[in-house]
This record gives C-alpha cells, sequence and structure tokens, in this order.
C-alpha cells in the first residue's frame, strides 16, 4: 500500500510539474508579444500544444476520478453498527447470561 501510494503521488507530481511548465511557457510567450491574447495565440500556433493541453486535461481528469474513488472506496472500510451483539463491560448486566452457566462450589 506505501508503494502503490508513493507511485501515485509521484505521478501527481509528475502531471502538476507538466502543467506548471506549459504554463511558464505561456506566460513567457505573453511576455515576449508584450500581450496575453498574442501570446496564447502563438502559443497555440503548433498542433502539439493543442495535444499537450488535451494530455493534461486527460491526466487531470484521470486524477481527480482517482481521488472520488479512494474517497469512496474509504468509506466503505466503516461499515455502520446495525446489531450490538458484544455484551457492555460498563452495564450491570453484562455477561448475565454466562454467569447463570457457572456454578459456584
Amino acid at each position: 500500500m506505501p508503494l502503490q501510494l508513493g507511485l501515485e503521488l509521484t505521478v501527481l507530481g509528475m502531471v502538476l510539474g507538466n502543467v506548471v511548465l506549459e504554463l511558464m511557457d505561456v506566460y513567457k510567450l505573453c511576455r515576449a508579444e508584450g500581450s496575453i491574447s498574442l501570446g496564447i495565440r502563438t502559443h497555440f500556433l503548433s498542433f502539439w500544444n493543442y495535444m499537450d493541453m488535451f494530455n493534461m486535461a486527460l491526466q487531470l481528469m484521470a486524477a481527480l476520478v482517482w481521488f472520488n474513488y479512494q474517497q469512496m472506496r474509504r468509506q466503505d472500510l466503516f461499515p455502520k453498527l446495525r446489531y450490538d451483539v458484544y455484551d457492555n463491560a460498563a452495564s450491570p448486566q453484562a455477561g448475565a447470561h454466562t454467569r447463570s452457566r457457572v456454578r459456584l462450589t
């Protein structure tokens, strides 16, 4: 389990790092062009930047679905108490059914 969590966090870190690097690239182009709209247009002149954006969107969606799945799975680990079948040690009648069978001599 710790290995799986470590690997999943590594993948999430790599995806977020990729998003940050792409945003830095757009920021540099905006500064070079002197305008936000021109920088964004220049960035998306390349078909591969569209592919990068699509890839990052899919990876972020996969991370969100994974997080949602893990949250639902964790809720299933805590079953609700339906029947109280155990004696309450603080109750005066705890273990009364077992005391009647024991004979003291």
